[in-house]
């Protein structure tokens, strides 16, 4: 889960600070970020921000995180087979309904898969999960339903699946428990989801 929360942070003054005062400010304008719809229009105002901000961009690309050595991947290959170029500004699935980024190729050589790069940010920012490849068992709303993360559908060849319930009422989960019986809140998330944040854009 990738959540982001809206908080006054204290920034230094320039573009950056421009630049994440938009993208808070009109997420604020917006809904909740107790809402799915809220967590939805702050990445994609941060995504807008970032694609549209020189500033922003090379704060991520210099971050230790990005296997590029500053420079941004070229392109990814999907578990499908199919190659896509590298992007921030897809607003689905860029691999399509069969597949998921499985390895990108950076200018200088190297390749790094991207579940890898989600690990190493949740592991040096301590972002609370139920460990590395695991997912929770289930989470609970704020009126106390539970929900599964994954709904698996098996349609026949050339039918849709049905759209996926919408869970909490629209809200985040309250919590999930992940298989050992742990218990991560929102807040836990959301808390280390800050920290992330500054450190990468700040």
């Amino acid at each position: 889960l990738v959540l982001f929360c809206l908080v006054q942070l204290s920034w230094q003054q320039g573009d950056v600070v421009r630049a994440l005062g938009d993208i808070f400010g009109r997420a604020a304008a917006g809904r909740n970020l107790n809402s799915q719809q809220g967590v939805l229009n702050l990445a994609n105002n941060l995504r807008n921000s970032i694609l549209s901000n020189p500033a922003l961009q090379s704060r991520i690309l210099q971050n230790d995180l990005n296997s590029c050595d500053g420079q941004a991947p070229e392109n990814c290959k999907c578990t499908d087979g199919s190659t896509i170029p590298f992007s921030i500004n897809y607003d689905d699935n860029p691999c399509g309904n069969r597949g998921i980024p499985e390895l990108c190729y950076c200018p200088n050589g190297k390749t790094f898969q991207p579940e890898n790069v989600v690990n190493n940010a949740v592991n040096k920012y301590g972002i609370p999960n139920c460990g590395r490849s695991q997912e929770p068992d289930y989470c609970t709303c704020e009126d106390g339903s539970t929900f599964q993360l994954v709904t698996v559908q098996l349609v026949r060849e050339g039918e849709s699946p049905s759209s996926v319930p919408n869970r909490c009422n629209g809200g985040l989960p309250r919590s999930c428990t992940c298989p050992d019986g742990r218990v991560i809140t929102r807040n836990q998330v959301i808390s280390r989801g800050i920290v992330a944040i500054q450190d990468i854009l700040g």
